[in-house]
Order: structure tokens, then sequence, then C-alpha cells
């Protein structure tokens, strides 16, 4: 069986749900010619309703905004989305910028279908995304070249185009109600990583109940596991048992462990000093401790997480409520723009006092948790080794892995040679 991208979004979403009826809307750039689906989930079936072809893509639209603020297409969108935070919404500039991108770029239908006018773009001819001189001449502003600073400038910029991709993502999941009848809804695409749209689509969009893709690789990394599942089901006839609340995926800790004797032998080849607990218990209250006192704490436990969001198996941790903690991780321990947003981890029965509405976001995907266990330019921490190695060369006071407890002021070693560097 060949499965077709968009199919293979929607099983990953809805095969893992708890879900026995479900309308199932997936939203991203391209996959052969799809942009957008809609499907049907019931019982083990997933039966596709509607869809819009390329290059009519919401994905691209916000690809294209982003390459004009000066990000990386595929990779930057996320940064955009952090830099519309700082975006004025009562502005009279984003006003007329949220306008200009309706009238001129996307013209958008009440059921969240949509059409692009292909003279500002490029990226259906192939090697660039955009017709620069006419965004330029359309915004008033040059585009930002990367790396050149003054993003902050362009923040209203990406909050209109921000406000302009939830309005599409809230009407496409209404006429995905109408279509199916179906009182649940799933997600999947990379547009269902935009966690500020999924929450306009919880709260606005009329579903009984919101599961925003529970396979947290929402973009094109967890196709396969769609693909797979839709083999499964769809051409092998394979049942579907009811998946276990609050989904069959049970946390998406899927990575590479750290082994036994992994830490006892990185404390040999670097001479690294350490703390070492009885029980899980310990380090906990030791790290909650220090965090009080505003230390950074870099923070490995079990299984790496799978997809692009940090779940609290490789993060780095901060008080909140240090005013201070956002522009310390950023420019001390990240490496990157100072705009770049960070959010509390909190416990679920915590949500009332904090959160409005108190949603629960297992997988960051209706509201960001925390940060990565990583510096600007490399990816993620795995193992012990990268840990440590990224640990040396921050600023963080602290690293947990597993049970041992390091401090930074306790060690000697200096980072191996095969470092990756920080940009």
């Amino acid at each position: 069986m060949w499965s077709r991208h968009h199919l293979s979004h929607a099983a990953s979403a809805y095969y893992a749900s708890p879900f026995e009826r479900a309308a199932v809307l997936t939203v991203d750039g391209v996959g052969e010619w799809a942009t957008t689906g809609i499907f049907l989930g019931e019982g083990a079936r997933v039966t596709a309703l509607a869809e819009q072809v390329f290059p009519r893509s919401l994905g691209l639209l916000y690809s294209a905004v982003t390459h004009f603020c000066g990000f990386k297409v595929d990779s930057g969108e996320y940064k955009l989305t952090g830099l519309a935070a700082y975006g004025d919404p009562g502005s009279p500039q984003t006003r007329a910028l949220r306008e200009l991108i309706l009238e001129r770029l996307v013209d958008v239908r009440e059921d969240g279908s949509f059409v692009l006018d292909m003279r500002y773009f490029t990226f259906h001819r192939g090697g660039t995304v955009i017709d620069v001189p006419r965004w330029e001449r359309l915004f008033g502003t040059a585009r930002r070249r990367a790396e050149s600073g003054g993003a902050e400038r362009y923040a209203n910029l990406a909050l209109a185009v921000q406000q302009v991709t939830e309005e599409v993502m809230v009407r496409l999941a209404r006429h995905a109600r109408e279509l199916t009848g179906a009182d649940a809804l799933c997600l999947a695409g990379g547009v269902a990583l935009n966690c500020v749209a999924n929450s306009r689509v919880l709260h606005e969009a009329g579903f009984d109940r919101v599961w925003v893709q529970v396979q947290p690789a929402a973009g094109d990394a967890g196709g396969a596991v769609g693909a797979a599942l839709a083999a499964h089901h769809l051409a092998l006839g394979g049942p579907r048992p009811t998946a276990p609340l609050p989904d069959g995926m049970k946390a998406a800790h899927l990575g590479p462990d750290i082994p036994d004797g992994a830490v006892a032998d990185l404390v040999r080849r670097y001479g690294a000093h350490c703390t070492s607990y009885d029980d899980f218990g310990k380090p906990a209250e030791e790290v909650a401790g220090e965090l009080a006192e505003g230390k950074v704490v870099g923070w490995v436990q079990g299984r790496m997480e799978f997809g692009p969001r940090a779940l609290g198996n490789r993060s780095i941790l901060a008080d909140p409520r240090n005013a201070t903690a956002k522009s310390w991780l950023n420019a001390k321990i990240k490496a990157q723009e100072d705009f770049r947003p960070f959010a509390p981890s909190l416990l679920a029965e915590e949500a009332d006092a904090y959160l409005e509405p108190p949603v629960p976001s297992r997988y960051m995907l209706a509201a960001p948790i925390n940060t990565s266990f990583n510096v600007r330019g490399e990816p993620v921490v795995a193992t012990a080794d990268d840990a440590y190695r990224c640990f040396l060369r921050t600023g963080m006071d602290l690293l947990v892995i597993g049970d041992p407890l390091f401090r930074q002021a306790d060690q000697s070693a200096e980072p191996a040679h095969d470092s990756l560097p920080l940009d």
C-alpha cells in the first residue's frame, strides 16, 4: 500500500487518539499536490472528504512571511510564531498589515478555503519563495536579511500573518465539523505545530473535545507513523483497539534511553564530578531548591522525546518567576534571539491557578511548556555525552542525567574536540 502524504498525517493523528469517531484536519506546506485535507475517522477507517491542492497552501503562505522576515523556510516558522507574540494587536500598523495580507496575498472564504495571488509568490516556479521587490513595495519595507538583527521591527507583520493563519484554521475546523458531524477533532500536518492557532481552534471551532495530534511529530517526520498505521488498518484490515486515555502514544518517549553505565563511563573519561542519589525524589528535591534560587538546570531523564518539542526528558529548566530568566536563557544558554519565548511546565492539578482556560497540553501543541536541551544550531541532546558537553559549554549551573547531579562549579573537564559549534 502507498499511503498518500495527507492520509499519513491523518492516520498518525486519528489512530492513536482515544476517539471512536472524529473529524481530522491536516494542514501543511504541500504533500504530493494536497496542502489541506479533511477526513472522517470512524472505527478502523479514515476516509478523505475534501482537500485543497498546490499552490493554495496555508503552510507556504506562513513560510513566505517567514522568509520575508529573515528566517529560514522549513525550519524558522516557529521563530515567526515567537516573534508574533511581540506584535501589538491594537496597533493600526498591525491592522493595516493584516488587511494587506487579506486583500493582496490571500482571499479566504467562509469555509476556510482560500486562493493565493501568485503574482507575489515564486515557490511554484522553484528556487525561491516570494517576489521580493513586489513584497517590499507592498509592505513598504525591505526584506530582513538573515541574521542581520532587528527582527523585532517585523513583529507586527509576524502577528498579522499569525492572525490570518489562526482565522483560516478556525474556519477549516468549523467546516470539518459541518462535513463530518463529529464532536471530536484531530489535527496534523506541519501547521498543527502552531500551538497558538491550535488554542484558537480549541476554543472557537465548536467541538466538544479537541485532540491536537497525539503523535507529537506533527510535521513530516510523523508521516512514517501514519503510513504504518494506515497500512495496518486500511490495507491489512487490522482491528483498532480503543486507545487508552488520554491517547495511545503514552507520552511519546520513543527515542534513545541513557544506557546503564553511560554516566559512569562519562565520569571516567572526562574526570567529571557528580553526586549520586539512591532514589529519584532526592535529585528532584535538590533541583527544585536550586531552581528557586535562580539556577539553570539541564534535565535528562529516560528515553528521548519523539518530535520537535521538549516534553520533560531533554529540557532546560529555570524558574519562570524570575523576570530575567528568559533573556538569560536566550543570551547565555541557548545563544538565540531575545524574542524567543519560553513558558512554564506545571502539574495538571495546578492548571486552574495559572491558565485561562486550564487546558492540558501534554505535547506542547496547544500551548508551549518548556525549552529543549540544546543550543542554537545543534540538535536536542540524545546521549549522556551530548548533555555533558552542552552543559560544559554553556552557563547552566547544574546537570541531572537520570540520578546523578553535576554542578558546573565542580567540573574541570574541557569539551570534546568533536563538539559542534554554537552557530
